[in-house]
């Protein structure tokens, strides 16, 4: 090999060699996964009390104000809540807990990209119970199936999503241990951001949510309010 073609076999050489090692230093872009899942971790302050319809004395009826810990899965439209408070009064601390599930199906308004307008409707359940303390008061304990609907906005980038919905459910509501039975209007409202991560998770959320919901009985001993507010953060994978 003459020198010309040895200065040339090493110039081809040196080129390959930069753009291997180029590659092997150069990250994908970093996106939101397309359906994600995301587990969350948040406080809520739960406020809890009856209803003018509630025919309970004040010493009797269940009543607090409390801050409670919060925990969510959602998988698409598939959303997963679970609520743990205690409260205190004159017979000691006791435990309130609340459980819900919602499936979605969102109908589309407009197009897709950058930005989209949905309707979102969904059949949801959940199930709250609220110890009692003492002989004269009576633990709630009622769980709820029906039909909701929600508007929901998002916008944003392959990086960076931006969301808010407000709406709200009709459900049949139940006595847990009895044959007790009425209605529960619901009212729903958030919104959050999703930011893509480039360590181990694909990315991270974050969300604040409000919730109302009402129980009317046909035990009117069973006519209460509860609402729920607060952030939340947690991972996208």
């Amino acid at each position: 090999m003459n020198g010309r073609a040895a200065r040339w076999a090493c110039a081809v050489w040196i080129l390959c060699g930069a753009g291997v090692l180029r590659a092997q230093y150069i990250e994908p872009e970093q996106g939101l996964p397309q359906d994600p899942r995301a587990l969350s971790l948040g406080v809520l302050l739960w406020d809890f009390a009856p209803l003018s319809s509630n025919p309970l004395a004040d010493s009797s009826a269940l009543r607090f104000s409390r801050g409670a810990f919060a925990a969510a899965y959602s998988d698409g439209f598939l959303d997963v809540v679970f609520a743990y408070a205690t409260y205190g009064d004159a017979t000691g601390n006791h435990p309130a807990i609340f459980v819900g599930a919602r499936v979605s199906q969102a109908l589309p308004l407009t197009a897709r990209q950058p930005s989209m307008l949905s309707v979102l409707i969904s059949l949801q359940g959940d199930y709250t119970k609220v110890d009692a303390g003492g002989p004269s008061r009576s633990t709630f304990n009622a769980g709820t199936l029906g039909l909701g609907g929600a508007l929901r906005y998002q916008t944003g980038s392959r990086s960076f999503q931006f969301w808010v919905e407000a709406g709200g459910a009709a459900a049949f509501a139940f006595e847990a241990y009895s044959t007790g039975t009425g209605f529960s209007p619901i009212g729903l409202a958030g919104a959050g951001v999703q930011i893509a991560s480039a360590g181990p998770f694909a990315g991270i959320t974050f969300a604040y949510r409000f919730r109302y919901q009402s129980w009317s009985m046909s035990n009117d001993e069973y006519d209460y309010r509860s609402v729920t507010h607060g952030p939340s953060v947690g991972i996208l994978f």
